[in-house]
């Protein structure tokens, strides 16, 4: 949406002609499924659940959680191996290329989670990350722990009304260097601001 915002307005400056446009969820899902629409559309077949074009492409369990990771590119594929010490896999039949690691998901996966499985997800981003396309899979209690969130203040406390406990909320992402972007008001009650409304209207409430 922004992007199609930022484009509306250069259209603005280049043509001093505006235009309507909109940007549906559903639409943006469809956008991150390039591969599956392609496949289908070349091969006229549905792949079977759980089936990939590209792999490795998934979460695999470590000694806690999960961490995420995508090595269908094979320096990718190649370096994942490395880290493995399961050079074998860089030449055998079954792994040698994404198109029979595809073929063959439940066997590349399966080494893969050996490996994962028996290491925290530190040990693996410090063994692969920066090499392989990787990340940690956090939960909610990892997230808010994370020093990053804390150094961009990103988690806000805001006192709810009545006796509706302290929230804590996701705070603007926008930092600007002199101006705060904050919580500023509180949502509004039910009704709260109905009077008001109306009377922008000329409508009062005792004559609805």
């Amino acid at each position: 949406m922004a992007l199609g915002l930022l484009a509306a307005v250069h259209r603005v400056q280049i043509c001093c002609q505006g235009e309507f446009f909109d940007v549906a969820m559903y639409d943006s899902m469809l956008t991150l499924l390039k591969s599956n629409v392609a496949a289908y559309s070349l091969t006229g077949k549905q792949s079977k659940p759980g089936k990939k074009a590209l792999v490795p492409f998934d979460l695999f369990s470590t000694v806690v959680g999960r961490i995420a990771i995508a090595a269908p590119v094979e320096r990718h594929w190649q370096a994942l191996c490395h880290a493995m010490a399961r050079e074998d896999l860089i030449s055998d039949d079954r792994t040698r290329s994404n198109r029979r690691r595809a073929v063959n998901q439940d066997f590349t996966e399966a080494q893969i989670s050996a490996w994962t499985s028996a290491k925290s997800k530190a040990d693996i981003l410090a063994s692969i990350g920066g090499n392989v396309p990787c990340g940690l899979a956090n939960t909610m209690a990892e997230v808010l722990a994370d020093p990053h969130v804390s150094a961009r203040n990103m988690i806000e406390r805001y006192q709810t009304q009545g006796d509706n406990p302290e929230v804590e909320l996701s705070a603007n992402p926008i930092k600007f260097q002199r101006s705060k972007t904050a919580l500023y008001q509180a949502p509004p009650r039910l009704g709260e601001h109905t009077e008001e409304i109306l009377a922008e209207f000329g409508i009062r409430l005792d004559e609805t």
